[in-house]
């Protein structure tokens, strides 16, 4: 004799629940971007440190973020042609002092501790530099990106870097610009991807910079293009595609 077959009931899934997880999903914060991303509103959104700019370096592009190490007191480029103070400055403000017991260190502005910026503490040290930060709130699994180029007159160890979350990552050195030099410079990395996918959701902070390194002399600059955080999936469409696998279950309910 054959076994009758029964069939497992369909989920009690209720237009209560579903209507429940909808609003949960809703009322879910947006994913905040960073602002400006693109510099095409110059510098708005973004503090800065020392000589930073959009626009102002010599053929820039105007959505490109520009930070440089020099002076506007010293012939810091004297050595390479420049005669006067100043003279590869891209704003109106000098490169901020890096160390200990400077009134605006650049360690602080970045959030990072004294000698953070020293390749070799205690040995090479960071001298002055420039740098531009943000903060925004970033969803965990969602990705910071950006483009970057470094240039150099100094051909020893001037350092650019990113700080992320009061951590910081070197992004090139002196040694690395084996490039022919734009802008004034000597030599550049040329044009690197950057990406960085955060763990945990919550308030970010992001730091770009640039910083002589071993003296003062020999202006390094950093640029910085295309700041973005990618977005990761939404909630919304998942709650609907369970809400569309319930209903059916729901309506044959009601039919018996």
């Amino acid at each position: 004799m054959t076994q009758p077959c029964f069939l497992p009931s369909p989920p009690q899934v209720t237009l209560a629940t579903i209507a429940a997880l909808l609003a949960a999903a809703l009322a879910a914060p947006a994913q905040a971007q960073v602002v400006n991303g693109d510099f095409s509103a110059g510098l708005s959104g973004w503090d800065t440190a020392g000589d930073a700019s959009v626009g102002i370096a010599r053929g820039a592009d105007p959505t490109r973020l520009w930070l440089a190490t020099a002076s506007t007191a010293y012939a810091d480029d004297i050595d390479y042609g420049f005669g006067t103070a100043g003279a590869r400055k891209l704003s109106g403000n000098a490169a901020v002092e890096v160390g200990p017991g400077t009134p605006a260190a650049l360690e602080g502005f970045t959030g990072v501790g004294p000698g953070a910026f020293d390749p070799v503490p205690g040995v090479v040290a960071a001298y002055e530099g420039s740098a531009a930060k943000q903060s925004y709130n970033a969803a965990a699994g969602s990705t910071l990106q950006f483009r970057w180029d470094f240039g150099t007159l100094d051909p020893r160890a001037d350092t650019a870097f990113v700080v992320i979350d009061g951590q910081v990552t070197t992004l090139a050195s002196s040694i690395d610009a084996t490039l022919p030099g734009t802008d004034g410079n000597a030599a550049r990395t040329g044009w690197t991807n950057f990406g960085y996918t955060f763990a945990n959701a919550g308030l970010h902070t992001i730091s770009f910079g640039v910083v002589h390194v071993g003296d003062y002399d020999a202006t390094s600059t950093l640029a910085i293009a295309g700041v973005n955080v990618s977005a990761v999936p939404e909630a919304p469409p998942l709650v609907l595609v369970m809400a569309g696998l319930a209903l059916p279950g729901f309506k044959s309910r009601r039919r018996s």
